[in-house]
Parts: structure tokens; sequence; C-alpha cells
């Protein structure tokens, strides 16, 4: 799935995402309902999460824990990892992933330091 505010691609075991640009809410509903539904070809095997957000930012100062984000399908995940493009994101977005222990994490300012840890990891990752 590519368009003008995010990419989403299937790469071997890695669900592969760009975010771009300042999103609002409803951008980001969008975005986790096809996030979602293409992760689900990958929930039968382990697989793990690269999400580019070096050029992204999310317009609403607080982001509420929508029901959406709290049940996405982790079953079988093993990995995330973020490219990010200051620690502020991470300060975001790493409660999202307290439920999570049995995931590794990691974030890189450099995309290529991120698709390395990633290939690292014990599954298949197609590296464009």
């Amino acid at each position: 799935m590519i368009n003008d505010d995010y990419i989403i691609e299937v790469r071997g075991d890695v669900l592969y995402s760009k975010l771009i640009g300042k999103w609002d809410l409803s951008k980001d509903i969008r975005y986790s309902m096809e996030y979602s539904t293409i992760a689900q070809r990958l929930r039968n095997r382990p697989w793990a999460i690269l999400c580019d957000m070096s050029q992204w930012s999310l317009s609403i100062k607080k982001p509420e824990k929508r029901s959406l984000v709290n049940t996405f399908d982790r079953r079988n995940q093993i990995a995330e990892c973020w490219v990010i493009k200051d620690e502020k994101q991470v300060v975001a977005l790493k409660p999202y992933l307290a439920s999570y222990p049995h995931i590794r994490l990691n974030w890189f300012t450099d995309a290529r330091e991120a698709g390395n840890w990633i290939a690292k990891q014990p599954l298949s990752y197609i590296q464009h």
C-alpha cells in the first residue's frame, strides 16, 4: 500500500512502513486500519515491524490510546524497530509496547542501522 501519507510493505517476515508528513487523527486511524489488515498475512509465523518515522509527525499533542491501537494483534511478533527523527517519538510511542515484554524493541536515527538490526533477527528480511 503506497499513498502520499505512508508506505506499507511486507518484506519477507517484516512489516515495513514509512510515515510521511504531519498527521491528524483521521490519517492515523486510516493507517492503523490498513496496517492491521496487511499484518494479518504475517501472524501465523514469527515476524517483525520496521517503521520509518523520520519524516512524520502527529499533530495531536497527546495521542489518545485508542482501542484500535491497544488491540493490535501482535501474535508471533518477535521484534520492532523504529527509524526516528528525535527521542520524543520514542517517549510517545514506547508505552504502547509495555504490555509486550517478549518483543525486542530498538530505534535508530539512521535507516541503514535499523535495517541492519532487523536483518539480525531470526527471520527473513528483504531489504530494498
